[in-house]
């Protein structure tokens, strides 16, 4: 089985800290929130940055990169904790873990791989409504 050791991937972050920033490039993981909350931001050139999701305790993001192509792309959002009082937690599985562990188990692929049609379908569903050019960089972390 395949589990990471949760010293190593647990990070405690603070209020206003930032996990990574809209066009940075990074080692790509997967990113779990595991206490506090969790803003997802993003910015068009020459415009003010929005913020566009909140995550919350149990819910992931940085999947999109893992199983893209590409995964050292620019991150195309930035997200930061937005829990006072030092509360924010996530667990970090990086990219070889991740793969591993979906080569392990049927049931995490299986999820995963329905996560990613769910957000699929849902940018296409945005891209429909709201045009293309508007979605266009709504594609994940």
């Amino acid at each position: 089985m395949v589990v990471p050791s949760e010293a190593k991937y647990t990070r405690r972050v603070q209020f206003g800290e930032y996990i990574f920033r809209q066009g940075n490039r990074g080692d790509p993981a997967l990113y779990i929130v595991n206490a506090g909350d969790f803003e997802v931001l993003h910015q068009e050139p020459h415009l003010a940055e929005v913020k566009v999701s909140s995550l919350g305790r149990g819910e992931c993001f940085g999947y999109v990169s893992l199983l893209s192509e590409n995964p050292f792309n620019p991150k195309r959002f930035t997200v930061r904790c937005t829990s006072r009082l030092g509360k924010g937690e996530i667990l970090s599985i990086n990219g070889a873990d991740f793969h591993r562990l979906l080569d392990h188990s049927q049931v995490v692929s299986s999820l995963m791989s329905e996560l990613k049609r769910t957000r699929d379908e849902l940018n296409y569903s945005a891209m429909a409504k709201f045009g293309a050019n508007k979605i266009h960089n709504w594609r994940g972390c």
